[in-house]
């Protein structure tokens, strides 16, 4: 059975966030990101762009940045 948040959580209080809008997916009502990535391969770009040197994987010694990644 799929609810609502008003289903979800009666009476409790929202709150108006920034960025944060409403969709329906799966026929559920959801307060989603406006902007969110929609797939992998756009969260990866994203994250590459923002934070190139960033540790994305780390293996015993072995240490290799989503820059190094992206290459």
């Amino acid at each position: 059975m799929k609810y609502s948040f008003e289903e979800y959580a009666p009476g409790r209080k929202r709150y108006r966030v920034e960025g944060i809008g409403r969709e329906v997916i799966d026929g559920i009502r959801l307060d989603v990101y406006r902007n969110r990535p929609r797939t992998l391969p756009e969260i990866f770009r994203r994250t590459v762009e923002r934070d190139p040197g960033h540790e994305a994987f780390v293996y015993e010694d072995q240490r290799i940045s989503y820059g190094e990644l992206a290459r």
